[in-house]
Formats: C-alpha cells, sequence, structure tokens
C-alpha cells in the first residue's frame, strides 16, 4: 500500500506538472491569436487597412503576405530573411481594390502600403540549369513555400529567384558561378 501511494503521489505530482505546462501553453496560445487578430507587429498602415476590410469599409482585401503562407520550420528565417518588410504587404483581389486601399489610406492621413494585386502579379522563375547539384542547395525559395494556389503567383513574384542554400561558403561558391545573376540566401 505504502509503495502504491507513493506511485500515485509521484504520478500526480506529473498530471499536475503536466496540466500546469498544458494551461501555459494555452494562455501563450491565446496570446499569439490575439497580436494575430490585432496585427501586433504590423505597420499601422498595414493594421488599419486590415481593420477597415474586417469592417467592410474596404473590399477586395486578402492580408498581408506573411497570413498567406506557411513555411517549414527549418526554412522560416531564410524565408523571412529573404521577403522582409515584403511579409507586411497587403495582398488584393485586384488593382481596383488597391487602389482603393491606397485612397483610403491617402484621405485619412494613415501612412503607406505596398499592395500586390493577384490580378496582376506574375513571377519570373530562375531559367540556370545546375542548380541543384550545387554543394549545398536546399531550393527555390518560393517552391519551399506553401500557399493557396491563387496566391502562387505572388510567391513566385517575391521568391523565385531567390536560391536557398545551407551555409555560407555554398552561397559564396554559388554566387561565384554564377556570377550574382540571382539572389543567394542561407538556412541562418
Amino acid at each position: 500500500i505504502a509503495s502504491l501511494n507513493e506511485e500515485f503521489s509521484k504520478a500526480d505530482s506529473a498530471v499536475r506538472r503536466k496540466q500546469a505546462e498544458i494551461d501555459s501553453l494555452e494562455s501563450r496560445i491565446t496570446a499569439l491569436d490575439r497580436m494575430q487578430e490585432h496585427f501586433d507587429g504590423y505597420n499601422n498602415s498595414i493594421k488599419y487597412v486590415m481593420n477597415e476590410a474586417r469592417a467592410g469599409r474596404l473590399r477586395g482585401i486578402r492580408g498581408p503576405v506573411s497570413y498567406l503562407i506557411k513555411v517549414e520550420p527549418r526554412y522560416t528565417v531564410a524565408i523571412e530573411t529573404t521577403l522582409g518588410m515584403a511579409l507586411q504587404n497587403i495582398v488584393t483581389d485586384d488593382e481596383e481594390s488597391a487602389k482603393s486601399a491606397i485612397g483610403y489610406l491617402k484621405s485619412h492621413d494613415f501612412g503607406r502600403a505596398t499592395f500586390l494585386p493577384i490580378s496582376t502579379m506574375r513571377g519570373n522563375p530562375l531559367k540556370e540549369t545546375g542548380l541543384e547539384s550545387c554543394r549545398g542547395f536546399v531550393g527555390i525559395a518560393s517552391e519551399l513555400v506553401e500557399c493557396d494556389e491563387k496566391y502562387r503567383g505572388i510567391v513566385e513574384n517575391l521568391l523565385a529567384r531567390t536560391v536557398i542554400v545551407s551555409d555560407m561558403d555554398a552561397a559564396i561558391a554559388m554566387s561565384q558561378k554564377y556570377r550574382n545573376r540571382f539572389k543567394i540566401v542561407t538556412l541562418d
């Protein structure tokens, strides 16, 4: 009985620790969801456009690029580095939606934003041969990003001319071989 009580006590403590972990993670998820919902970390102009779109005062607004793509964790740093501030560019259905949002920003003196109309954005893929056989080659950035097919043109436009490699030595070697004809980013 003493042995079973001790075993029960240890199991009970483990359950309490795991429940505290779960509570902490749920709290973090709630905070992150709230941040995402309110566009924390985004420029004020982006927040403004997204809030106006949610309220129905702007139409054809899809969201910032960062909301429309998915990246495996091992590629996140490289893709974020490649995109930079373009992560905050706002995707729209068409040029008219972008024009309307720009007018709205101007009329309310709310700053600037870059808009990417789905209807006009196309990529310019790399036509280099032999990339796959280069030491350290990981992939073409646009191919390492998942998105809804309707956003593929935008992803191609932003990332199709960037090669992701494993390390700096691989980047230097590739850069020299291809004479700096495209952007090269390392995983880290």
